[in-house]
């Protein structure tokens, strides 16, 4: 049986036939180049020469326009399993993300964290490999700082629901995961902000929280108020500035959609959360990681945008704005 991952309403909402009468713009095939065909081994990470981001590839979008048509990240998703909360990398060159892939091809629920890379932003990244020692098969959950040298995973099956592993260099390998010193039962869905992840915002019984590194200890989690159509939350993705916030919520007929909520300072509270009407569809997707800029939003889908239909399975989709 699938573990949550996050919620522990995954099955139900596999089912869910629709969301309401939200529409969206018509969706397009993604750009992407040549397969890198390097793998990246358990202990690897940003190994990179660079290579401009995504996001940052000479310009800045404009915040207030749309985003684009989706198309889904190549080269990561698997045909049959579920893919959950992928992020990428400084450089744009590595992807890190959990699966419930199989190694046999198939998909058998044990969720673990994998890792990939690309030689180039927009190409097509390399063959997936396992990151064994963040993987405890119980891991829906997984957010890697900008510059590789942290990660903190959300464990279902834990007492403790976020763990963190860290190291010196995003060559190394990483460290045996231990449990956040500021987690409890219930935390998931963490996100990493900013280029060395010194900022964390997680679910805490289904509120989003705040946590900043000190630089000996993490800080006691602050809540975050935001208003969503319901308290079903999943997954949150935070601009470097945080001023922007992402978060997955159910709208009042069912399905989880991606609402955003901004505010003009750190200092002030966040505006109430809206949905991206352009990313929403009859069927659950949710954020999973978005650019220091706020330009380039990677989402998790049941939904295949380009066959217009509903998805067999949970893929990872990307959207942009020019």
């Amino acid at each position: 049986m699938r573990l949550a991952f996050g919620l522990a309403a995954l099955a139900a909402m596999t089912t869910i036939a629709s969301c309401g009468d939200d529409t969206a713009s018509p969706p397009a095939s993604d750009a992407g180049g040549a397969p890198d065909a390097t793998s990246l081994d358990a202990g690897s990470g940003l190994d990179g020469a660079g290579g401009e981001a995504e996001a940052d590839a000479g310009s800045v979008c404009d915040p207030s326009k749309a985003f684009g048509a989706p198309s889904r990240v190549p080269g990561i998703n698997h045909p049959i399993a579920f893919d959950f909360s992928a992020g990428l990398s400084e450089n744009d060159l590595v992807a890190t993300w959990s699966s419930d892939r199989a190694d046999d091809g198939g998909s058998n629920g044990n969720y673990r964290v994998y890792t990939a890379k690309r030689a180039s932003a927009g190409a097509t990244f390399g063959t997936p490999t396992v990151i064994d020692v963040l993987s405890d098969e119980t891991t829906p959950g997984v957010t890697v700082s900008r510059d590789g040298k942290r990660a903190i995973l959300t464990r279902s099956a834990s007492t403790t629901g976020l763990w963190i592993s860290e190291r010196a260099s995003a060559m190394d390998a990483w460290a045996t995961p231990v449990a956040w010193s500021q987690s409890q039962q219930s935390d998931s869905d963490a996100f990493l902000v900013g280029p060395t992840g010194d900022v964390v915002y997680f679910y805490h019984a289904a509120k989003v929280q705040r946590s900043a590194w000190n630089g000996t200890d993490w800080s006691a989690p602050v809540e975050q108020a935001v208003t969503t159509p319901t308290p079903n939350l999943l997954r949150v993705a935070v601009t470097d500035d945080e001023l922007t916030m992402y978060v997955g919520s159910t709208t009042p007929a069912g399905a989880y959609d991606v609402f955003v909520a901004r505010r003009a300072s750190t200092d002030a509270p966040w505006g109430d959360a809206t949905i991206v009407n352009e990313l929403a569809r009859p069927f659950p997707q949710w954020p999973t990681w978005i650019s220091k800029d706020g330009c380039v939003l990677w989402f998790g889908s049941i939904f295949d945008y380009d066959a217009d239909a509903q998805a067999g399975n949970f893929d990872i989709w990307m959207a942009s704005r020019q």
